[in-house]
């Protein structure tokens, strides 16, 4: 994130995440957001089709899944 690598050391060693859709290195406007699926490289985000406008988000997170070692309210 902001130009650093991210440490996943949650992953085991032989996985990667690729470059996919037109979005390899991006800005993101004020008032949106990026997101990103959970399925890597099958997921349809912002990778795919750009940044959310903050005013199109309908919903709230409240509960954590994955990981589990964070399980819980947010």
């Amino acid at each position: 994130m902001n130009g650093e690598l991210l440490d996943e050391e949650y992953l085991a060693e032989d996985v990667h995440t690729k470059r996919s859709g037109a979005f390899y290195d991006i800005t993101v406007p004020k008032g949106c957001v990026f997101t990103m699926g959970d399925n890597r490289e099958e997921s349809k985000d912002s990778r795919m089709f750009g940044c959310i406008p903050v005013s199109k988000i309908e919903s709230k997170v409240l509960i954590r899944f994955w990981p589990f070692s964070k399980f819980g309210k947010v």
